[in-house]
């Protein structure tokens, strides 16, 4: 795993602040949307928060929009060189000095008690390691749908999360060799390691800029390399967690897609890792045998 080379893991968490909040928001070439984003913080009930953000080498003008606020409790990081987004909140994770950690995507917006209400949350249960809200985003046909982004087994998003820092000294840092869902791999590992609760309070807003990662040509493909390095290290786990037809389901799904796609072979290796644990499932022998040309061209 690639870590950051900024700061020193032995001193992460010493020295943090009781009661503060960390708000991380890296960004690049996000200079037309992040001020919705840093006027939603700001907004905030609960005052006792930093803003750290962390700009990716972006060339936009986005150091100085975000100068431009002129507010004590936002500081601003660049790289120069660009890193992506999980190298990008890596740096605003060993920056932070909050007691409480969270996130914020530069496109994204939190409803003014979001920070208040979980940190109450938190500190009414010592016992917590993490806490998600539920949130807003673009649904079919431009009508907004409420969605739960951390919902186990569904979602590991962490999307809405407030983590204690204790909980980050546990997991680390996000793995920066993950071209996609280095989000989703920590969210599993957190979740190995702490209590979490998810509570139904909708307190931000989701949106989907056209410059988003995962509307990129061929982010379904990195997603799918991802997800493949995320089971390889978690599928004992979460097969334990959740059982055998878990991971048979998301097997299931990524050969359904890669079959579509053209890519036998790949097809192939999911649809027999879904074989191997649940072999009572008559579907996927079908999907396997229509990865063969010969059997393809019968139909």
């Amino acid at each position: 795993m690639t870590l950051t080379s900024e700061g020193d893991p032995r001193s992460f968490g010493s020295g943090s602040e009781k009661g503060l909040v960390s708000i991380i928001i890296p960004t690049y070439n996000r200079g037309y949307i992040i001020a919705d984003a840093l006027n939603s913080v700001l907004n905030q009930s609960y005052r006792n928060i930093e803003v750290i953000v962390v700009d990716d080498a972006s060339s936009d003008g986005t150091e100085e929009l975000v100068k431009s606020f002129g507010d004590g409790r936002i500081s601003y990081i660049r790289h120069d060189a660009n890193r992506g987004e999980a190298g990008a909140t890596n740096t605003g994770i060993l920056r932070s000095r909050g007691e409480f950690i969270t996130f914020l995507d530069s496109d994204d917006e939190i409803f003014p008690e979001k920070i208040s209400r979980q940190v109450g949350i938190m500190e009414d249960e010592p016992g917590l390691g993490a806490c998600f809200t539920s949130v807003l985003e673009p649904g079919d046909n431009g009508v907004d749908r409420v969605w739960v982004p951390f919902n186990p087994p569904e979602s590991f998003c962490n999307v809405s999360g407030m983590y204690r820092r204790k909980t980050f000294m546990r997991a680390w840092l996000l793995d920066e060799k993950l071209e996609l869902c280095s989000d989703v791999e920590i969210s599993v590992r957190l979740y190995r390691e702490c209590e979490v609760k998810t509570v139904e309070d909708v307190l931000m807003r989701r949106k989907r800029s056209p410059d988003s990662k995962s509307l990129r040509p061929g982010s379904r493909d990195a997603k799918y390399r991802s997800y493949v390095t995320i089971y390889r290290r978690h599928g004992g786990f979460l097969t334990r967690k959740f059982g055998r037809k878990f991971i048979s389901g998301e097997m299931r799904g990524w050969g359904k897609y890669l079959l579509e796609q053209g890519k036998w072979s790949e097809a192939r290796k999911c649809l027999i890792k879904a074989m191997s644990v649940c072999p009572w499932d008559l579907t996927l022998y079908g999907k396997f045998l229509f990865s063969f040309r010969f059997f393809r061209m019968l139909r």
